[in-house]
């Protein structure tokens, strides 16, 4: 039996970035690992800058910067952070 292509989070390589500003990171769809917010970076659109005093760690869920919430909460809790979102 042929094994099936892996989706979500399988799929991907685990990345995770540590920045002051979440308005420059790559695109996908990362969530944040101190408060399990949601963040969407599509290629060719920036956020607006979100900065903050200290280092955040932000862990990629997706490649795909539109992938729906409930699969974004499910990758979340895979990775071991609580989804705020």
């Amino acid at each position: 039996m042929a094994e099936q292509p892996r989706q979500g989070l399988e799929a991907i390589h685990r990345e995770l970035v540590k920045t002051d500003d979440a308005g420059t990171l790559p695109s996908g769809a990362w969530v944040s690992r101190q408060d399990g917010r949601l963040y969407r970076a599509a290629q060719g659109h920036s956020l607006v800058a979100i900065q903050s005093k200290d280092l955040q760690e932000f862990e990629r869920l997706s490649d795909n910067a539109y992938e729906s919430d409930d699969t974004c909460r499910i990758m979340s809790a895979r990775v071991g952070v609580t989804p705020n979102f």
